[in-house]
């Protein structure tokens, strides 16, 4: 006979598992709560570094009359997610990307799809393409990131009086606030990673490709740059305001096994 769970058998144990995985449980909400809100916007910044430059609102119109509401929700994987978000782009022939012979095996197709096609078409290592500049983006992104958050929370308790620490404000704006800063930090790191991945898996086996340089003074290599930090703003204000909402929550909950 199968063994029952005893939170079945006792619904009032959830409360206790609640409170004791609470920071696991409350960090999962937030962030299948914020990847839901921001992440059509993180489409169309990704598209218009891909892109010839179109405008925000052309962008979201060519989106739109591809794939409608499935264009701006593609791929939840970093490189995955790039791919199938640029797959559109990366079909269109371009004479400036002479080499462009596997770009439009990617069209309309999902996550798991575009991983296969990778494999198929790269290889397996063919997943970690841009991984050095992903590890530099992210390694530079996240000490900004949180340095700016605590700092800035602090900051907000002490000039607001709070007795928490996590009050509702401080804790929405020093969330707003680390997105913007750490994307402004290494947008550039991230322009010439997505279309040195771009220019990787749409080339056939056996052509070099060049790695793009960054330039800081290159307007081109910031197009996306107000999208990205509209979109980082909102995520990171759900994010941590959902996260110290929901642990707050369960905080609260009684505990049936030590009371």
């Amino acid at each position: 006979m199968a063994k029952v769970s005893p939170i079945i058998q006792n619904p009032e144990q959830a409360k206790h598992w609640a409170k004791r995985y609470r920071t696991e449980i409350a960090a999962s909400v937030s962030t299948l709560l914020s990847t839901a809100v921001s992440h059509p916007i993180d489409s169309i910044k990704t598209n218009m570094q891909a892109g010839a430059g179109h405008p925000f609102g052309q962008t979201v119109k060519e989106m739109w009359n591809i794939g409608h509401v499935r264009s701006f929700y593609k791929g939840p994987f970093e490189l995955m997610k790039n791919i199938a978000q640029m797959s559109n782009e990366m079909a269109k022939k371009d004479p400036n990307r002479p080499f462009n012979t596997v770009g439009q095996h990617y069209e309309g197709k999902g996550t798991l799809s575009t991983a296969k096609e990778i494999i198929k078409t790269q290889g397996p290592l063919g997943l970690w393409t841009g991984v050095r500049m992903h590890m530099i983006r992210d390694t530079i992104g996240t000490g900004v990131y949180f340095m700016t958050y605590e700092s800035m929370k602090q900051l907000i308790v002490k000039y607001q009086g709070a007795a928490s620490p996590t009050s509702p404000t401080a804790v929405a704006l020093a969330g707003a606030a680390c997105g913007i800063f750490s994307w402004i930090a290494t947008y550039h790191i991230d322009f010439v990673k997505n279309n040195y991945q771009r220019d990787c898996l749409e080339t056939a086996k056996g052509h070099k490709v060049l790695v793009p340089r960054i330039n800081y003074f290159d307007r081109t290599q910031l197009r996306g740059l107000t999208v990205t930090i509209f979109r980082s703003s909102i995520t990171n204000a759900v994010l941590f305001s959902a996260f110290e909402y929901t642990k707050k929550k369960i905080n609260n909950l009684p505990d049936p096994v030590f009371n």
